[in-house]
């Protein structure tokens, strides 16, 4: 069997952008940031909208070190993006991403997988604060 992991993605500093800006900056925010990850994921990625600001992007054939090393790359490219420029409006606002990464044990379920990189995005949250 081939290794499988995922990653759980919460936008840091979105809820400010949809309060103080409105939703429409805050659509304009969630696109680009889907062209972002689009851009650097692989075809067979799969890579879904949880709600709200918050994604998962499960890895096939990816092991939990592969896994962290394009967590990292996400993280970078979401922090890439202008609130100002994407959502044409005069602010210092921005967003990064608190990246949860788990990789799939023999016996466990997409729940499980989807609830431990879900956990570890919540430790990566605490430790940003």
């Amino acid at each position: 069997s081939f290794p499988v992991s995922l990653l759980f993605i919460d936008l840091d500093g979105f809820k400010a952008v949809n309060d103080t800006l409105g939703h429409k900056a805050g659509d304009a925010l969630l696109k680009a940031m889907v062209r972002e990850v689009k851009a650097i994921i692989r075809r067979y990625d799969i890579f879904v909208r949880m709600g709200g600001d918050e994604f998962v992007i499960l890895l096939p054939d990816t092991d939990y070190g592969s896994g962290a090393a394009f967590g990292e790359r996400v993280f970078k490219a979401v922090s890439t993006i202008s609130v100002a420029e994407c959502t044409r409006q005069d602010t210092g606002l921005s967003i990064s991403a608190s990246i949860g990464v788990a990789e799939l044990d023999a016996g466990e379920t997409l729940q499980d997988l989807i609830k431990k990189a879900d956990t570890r995005m919540y430790e990566a949250k605490r430790r940003k604060k």
